[in-house]
């Protein structure tokens, strides 16, 4: 994998632009500058994007400067920029362009994509701002139902469909940006890089079976779900109020996992026009991802259509994934190796954050297993500055000595001596505490669903056997570690002396150390 320059160093670029930028177009042009004073520029998918503007006719651009480059990244933006332009006419795309060696970094030449600022505001945003407008929101479904026949017409399709993802002009035209995950004809057979947003996406997506459903069809559940988004807003926009929140319109994954408890799809169905479409829906989500109909088939009245034939893309059998479809990897006892080997893809790490400092762009939080770091999180741009409202010391009270979640795209980092796997977030959601400590995080490191002690079934007593205040002996082996999860091999530790047996009235003395007590070793993170 190509070393790529770092963020300090994109930024020191990015002040003199035009002495470094490559692309005559767009040797005139400068950063938009954040409050700071510096280039104001934001992290997403492969690139950090950074808003450019010529000086004199004020024309805006997207300019992308790439942190990771996975071995088939060139390919897609290749294929993809070729095929954008050459339907420009269709109107629900930007002009995008991707240069091999597009910009001059510590005399070293590196790749560069630009495209048309977008003079809109996302289907999301518009969607909040008119809300009280009835009349601004009805067309919407029956212009978004446009725009993706149009895709389809041509044998693409985005593969991230999203509010976020869906820009609304001025005159009502919805134009697709964001182009990472798109298929074109040219790129049949490589398999995708991005899954899509769960609140978007068919649930069996984010499984390793289907990790290589990547084809025209791929935008098929994820344009149904929207379509109908958009209709249910256009009879009530009281919908918005009760069901819109962070990362979603409407629709929640939840709701595509056990359509029929949803309360949503309850209240949607009431209305004559939307109960056909909620019935066909309900059924598309309990049907294999692969039967999913075309938006144009759905509304025509089918629930299924033959299933694709997906290709073989090969998966680390030794992985385990989130719900989301994203592999997990611990963030102490980290294999390096393997984690590595992810720089420029998504993927999740848990473990105690052990140090938490503050920089002039960025909140450090460090992971560790002893002297050196072993792993970090990044909280630049959105998220900094959330914390930096809360208060000086908001990221430490927040995440020291806390066991957490934390998703985005892996990189490799420079801390003191040590090269170390990272995650750059600018978005606090992509980061969550984690309430049930080191438990919940090895239920996570090994795939298995977690349930708060205060929700799991009381234990029915057993009269034949008394209470003993002797602990049980501890079993020979521990169960599985997260070391093993990822070395191939198993340890011998101990566990923590085993809890007495109920007592006759059904409560259990609880085994969880009190405030301010170590964990005990042994329980998954056995090098902390």
């Amino acid at each position: 994998m190509q070393a790529l320059p770092s963020r300090a160093e994109y930024t020191s670029a990015l002040t003199n632009l035009g002495t470094f930028i490559i692309p005559q177009e767009l040797k005139p042009y400068e950063a938009v500058r954040a409050k700071t004073g510096g280039p104001k520029i934001y992290s997403g998918g492969f690139a950090i994007t950074c808003q450019i503007e010529h000086p004199t006719s004020k024309v805006r651009m997207a300019l992308r400067l790439f942190d990771q480059l996975p071995k088939d990244l060139e390919q897609r933006y290749e294929a993809i920029s070729e095929f954008v332009n050459k339907h420009l006419g269709r109107n629900i795309f930007v002009r995008v362009v991707y240069m091999r060696e597009g910009i001059v970094v510590n005399r070293n030449r590196y790749p560069i994509c630009y495209m048309d600022w977008v003079d809109g505001v996302t289907l999301d945003a518009y969607i909040r701002k008119h809300i009280g407008t009835p009349a601004r929101i009805q067309p919407l479904a029956d212009a978004f139902a446009g725009m993706i026949d149009s895709l389809r017409a041509i044998g693409a399709a985005h593969g991230d469909l999203s509010g976020e993802n869906i820009m609304v002009l001025s005159d009502g035209t919805l134009v697709l940006v964001d182009y990472d995950g798109m298929f074109v004809p040219k790129l049949r057979g490589i398999g995708p890089c991005v899954a899509g947003q769960p609140n978007f996406q068919h649930p069996q997506r984010f499984q390793p079976a289907f990790r290589a459903y990547f084809g025209e069809y791929q935008d098929n559940f994820s344009s149904v779900a929207l379509y109908l988004t958009l209709k249910a807003l256009a009879l009530n926009t009281a919908f918005h109020q009760r069901y819109n929140d962070d990362g979603r319109i409407l629709f929640r994954k939840d709701d595509y996992v056990n359509p029929d408890a949803s309360p949503l799809l309850r209240e949607m169905e009431a209305y004559n026009e939307l109960a056909p479409l909620v019935e066909r829906f309900r059924q598309i989500c309990k049907a294999d991802l692969t039967t999913c109909p075309s938006l144009k088939d759905f509304l025509k009245g089918s629930t299924q259509t033959h299933a694709v034939t997906m290709g073989a893309v090969p998966v680390d059998p030794s992985l385990i994934f989130t719900p989301e479809g994203n592999p997990v990897f611990s963030a102490i006892s980290v294999d390096q190796t393997k984690l590595m080997r992810m720089q420029g893809n998504t993927g999740t790490l848990v473990g105690r954050i052990h140090k938490v400092t503050a920089q002039q762009d960025a909140i450090v939080c460090e992971f560790s297993s002893g002297a050196a770091p072993s792993s970090a999180l990044y909280l630049i741009g959105d998220a900094l500055e959330a914390l930096t409202k809360k208060g000086k010391n908001s990221a430490h009270e927040a995440y020291f000595n806390q066991y957490v979640k934390a998703t985005g795209v892996v990189q490799a980092t420079q801390i003191d001596q040590f090269l170390v796997p990272s995650i750059e977030i600018d978005d606090l959601n992509a980061i969550t505490t984690l309430e049930g400590g080191r438990e919940e995080a090895d239920a996570i490191l090994q795939g298995k669903e977690y349930t708060k002690a205060s929700d799991r079934p009381a234990a029915n007593p057993t009269w034949e056997r008394k209470p003993s205040s002797a602990p049980a002996p501890a079993p020979a082996r521990a169960p599985q570690s997260v070391d093993d999860l990822f070395s191939g091999s198993q340890r011998p530790t101990s566990l923590p002396p085993a809890p007495p047996p109920p007592n006759p009235g059904g409560s259990t003395p609880s085994t969880k150390p009190s405030t301010g007590t170590p964990p005990p070793k042994g329980w998954g993170f056995d090098d902390e």
